[in-house]
């Protein structure tokens, strides 16, 4: 078993995080108290919510509530890239300040046909563009490496909320800031 964990930033609204995991994997249950969107990058892994397991294919989303259990294991012997992008209790004020119309936190409050979001055509495309960036930005020691970070993981988190308003346009329509 091999785990790759790499630690890309931490801030005060959010962090992200890259995982690489092979082989065997015997991960222990977590629970934390704060939002996570965790993606499939590469290969395909489960993740069990409480009693309920989940399989996850490239592009897929799964959206994990505060104080939820939940632990990742591998659906195979091979290797899986997973992306977290982990938002703390103020990341409704970094939406706000950032002027960003909608909460996508909205999605975590409703009772949605969640946790698993399955993307595909064009908004499949531009997740992957953006994971894609993201993990070449986290290899690549540049100036501004940070906010590259930063800005790629919020185009990734808009691009879950259009994709979620595609789904539920009068749940994402109402989560608009006047």
């Amino acid at each position: 078993m091999k785990v790759q964990q790499s630690f890309l930033q931490k801030a005060e609204f959010f962090s992200v995080y890259i995982e690489t995991i092979n082989g065997k994997y015997n991960a222990a249950w977590s629970s934390h108290s704060y939002y996570e969107f965790m993606l499939d990058f590469s290969g395909e892994f489960c993740v069990s919510l409480g009693e309920t397991t989940y399989s996850l294919t490239k592009g897929d989303v799964l959206v994990i509530k505060p104080n939820q259990p939940h632990r990742v294991e591998p659906k195979g012997p091979e290797e899986f890239k997973l992306i977290s992008i982990v938002m703390s209790e103020k990341f409704s004020d970094y939406v706000q300040y950032r002027d960003i119309n909608w909460n996508p936190l909205v999605l975590f409050e409703k009772n949605l046909l969640m946790p698993v979001l399955h993307f595909h055509g064009k908004h499949l495309e531009r997740l992957e563009q953006m994971m894609y960036m993201l993990v070449a930005e986290s290899e690549n020691k540049q100036n501004f490496q940070d906010v590259f970070i930063a800005d790629i993981s919020e185009l990734i988190v808009l691009e879950i909320g259009r994709y979620c308003g595609s789904i539920y346009p009068e749940i994402v329509r109402n989560a608009v800031y006047n």
